[in-house]
């Protein structure tokens, strides 16, 4: 990671915005950085949010959403940048426990994005990776 240019960071620090729904938390990033019209934004969006069986959270605001729900949405706001590699940045901030974090990795791989993704987390929490879709480097 040569600088911070080269990826799309999601943290519990970079939360959603709070006073728009879940569709225009996705869409602004195209509309942003691509200059994307915002019907269309809006499309690629819910796309995005069918893709992971979510279609029903399009128009709710972050408050109304599961911490799941809101940890995908993160990853699709991710997943609409330029950058080929998205880090997660300590998952158990975002999602409670690490529990399911095996669900919710199988889930992003429905999204199908050709992004590297990459898990920041502690080496105390390396036993929740085991058998699942990321490599554990220490």
């Amino acid at each position: 990671m040569k600088n911070e240019e080269e990826h799309s960071l999601i943290s519990s620090e970079l939360p959603l915005i709070y006073n728009l729904n879940i569709l225009e938390n996705i869409a602004i990033i195209k509309e942003v950085h691509e200059n994307m019209n915002t019907k269309q934004a809006q499309i690629v969006a819910q796309e995005s949010l069918d893709r992971i069986s979510l279609p029903h959270i399009g128009f709710k605001r972050s408050n109304e959403c599961s911490i799941m729900e809101l940890f995908y949405v993160m990853v699709i706001r991710a997943c609409m940048s330029k950058e080929s590699r998205i880090i997660i940045q300590t998952p158990e901030k975002l999602i409670g426990n690490l529990k399911n974090i095996h669900v919710a990795l199988e889930k992003i791989t429905l999204l199908d994005f050709k992004k590297e993704i990459l898990i920041v987390d502690t080496i105390d929490n390396k036993n929740f990776y085991k058998g699942s879709l990321c490599n554990i480097v220490e």
